[in-house]
C-alpha cells in the first residue's frame, strides 16, 4: 500500500497546516500499487498503475511542495477542501500510471520527478 500524501514528518507536518482532521491512515488515503509491471493490474478506486518498490524523495517532495503551493491558492476555498484537492491529482496519476516516482528511473533524476509531479498537480488544480 502507498500512502497519496506521504507520511514522512515533513509532509505530515504540512498536512496539519491544512487541515487538522486529516487521518493519513483512512483507508482512502491508501492506493495499492504494483511493485513492478509483471505484476498483474487491478482496477478499481483502491488500485493504481503506478509501479511502488521503496522510497521516493521526488514524489514526496512534489507532494510537500503542492500542499504549500496549495495553502496560497483560492483563498475563498476551505483548507481541508485544498488538501483533498491535491490528494485528488496524486491518486488521478498514481490510478493512471505512467509517471514515476523515482529519480534513478528518470532522466532528469529527482529534481525531474518533483517537477513532474508538481506539474500534474498544478494541471488538476487548474481545473478545479
Amino acid at each position: 500500500m502507498h500512502y497519496i500524501i506521504p507520511k514522512s514528518t515533513d509532509s505530515l507536518r504540512d498536512v496539519n497546516k491544512l487541515c487538522k482532521n486529516f487521518d493519513v491512515h483512512n483507508v482512502n488515503k491508501l492506493i495499492a500499487l504494483p511493485k513492478d509491471a509483471n505484476v498483474p493490474l487491478k482496477t478499481g478506486g483502491g488500485f493504481g498503475k503506478t509501479t511502488h518498490f521503496g522510497y521516493h524523495s521526488g514524489y514526496n517532495e512534489a507532494a510537500i511542495g503542492a500542499m504549500k503551493v496549495a495553502a496560497r491558492f483560492k483563498p475563498n476555498v476551505g483548507r481541508c477542501k485544498k488538501l483533498a484537492v491535491v490528494q485528488g491529482a496524486l491518486k488521478k496519476q498514481l490510478q493512471a500510471g505512467g509517471q514515476t516516482m523515482y529519480g534513478n528511473a528518470y532522466p532528469n533524476g529527482t529534481g525531474g520527478v518533483e517537477k513532474d509531479w508538481m506539474n500534474t498537480v498544478s494541471n488538476h488544480v487548474r481545473g478545479k
